[in-house]
């Protein structure tokens, strides 16, 4: 079986619908392929009102229609408790060979989870793949891999200040792997991104998942250092995503808040950089 899990808030219907047709195309694509494995999905409301539920159900009765071939769970009722705990509670469940954490706010190649899945087959030192993503607007590539952050590094981007960014921009283009998801080759980045993570599950296991110190924010940064320690971490540009999601400095005060938060256990926990 190939699990997935998708932590939701305040879920939006028809975003959910084409992420679904998304997903179906994709599970059809490995299907035809004779990758031969089921497909169970974890829905994890983390929602503040039933409507959120209801929204969820509604999906899963859409979903349905869309594709026979996938299973979908919805857990709820343990209110807010962040992203990584969200996505750790599959880990108390039955979850399949491979695992992939991953948004609602995607639209997923059809290939891409065959050629995930083939890929960690067929080379047993890695132990998550992640994708190449695209603007869905312009269609242009998106940096979600990154390297060890440095204080400056995150403060420059936060601040989104283009006259800062255009000093930094050495350090900027270092820091998302410009140059090597520019080549267009697969790489082994330090950081992956928590919006498309597909992992072997026994590594996901072996790393007791997520930090549920982190509740929003630097997840994804802990959990790739921590799993790689285990194997290899691989960009492979042969499979794509769209992702419509946006940095924290945007959100609004609340999510400037969790970020600074995260921001402060991160360094606390691994190397303070400065520069």
């Amino acid at each position: 079986m190939i699990s997935l899990s998708c932590v939701t808030f305040s879920p939006d219907l028809k975003e959910l619908e084409n992420f679904l047709t998304s997903l179906a195309k994709a599970i059809l694509y490995a299907e035809e392929k004779s990758l031969g494995h089921s497909f169970k999905l974890f829905f994890i409301d983390n929602g503040p009102t039933e409507h959120s539920l209801e929204v969820l159900e509604r999906a899963k009765e859409i979903s349905v229609g869309i594709c026979s071939g996938l299973q979908i769970e919805i857990l709820s009722g343990h209110g807010n408790i962040g992203f990584g705990a969200g996505n750790n509670i599959p880990l108390e469940r039955d979850i399949g060979d491979y695992h992939i954490v991953l948004n609602s706010d995607l639209i997923l190649d059809e290939k891409v989870l065959e050629r995930g899945v083939r890929y960690l087959e067929l080379n047993p030192g890695a132990v998550m793949t992640v994708p190449a993503s695209y603007d869905p607007f312009s269609g242009e590539l998106q940096y979600l891999c990154k390297r060890y952050p440095s204080i400056l590094v995150l403060l420059v981007r936060f601040l989104r200040i283009n006259v800062l960014k255009k000093i930094f921009r050495f350090q900027l283009s270092h820091y998302e792997y410009r140059p090597e998801i520019d080549r267009g080759e697969p790489f082994e980045p330090q950081i992956a991104s928590g919006c498309f993570m597909m992992m072997r599950s026994c590594a996901f296991k072996a790393v007791r998942g997520f930090d549920e110190r982190f509740f929003l924010y630097f997840e994804d940064f802990d959990l790739s250092l921590r799993i790689s320690k285990i194997g290899k971490i691989v960009y492979l540009p042969a499979m794509k995503i769209q992702h419509f999601g946006g940095g924290a400095g945007g959100k609004g005060g609340g999510h400037v808040k969790m970020f600074l938060a995260s921001a402060v256990k991160f360094f606390c926990k691994y190397k303070i950089v400065f520069i």
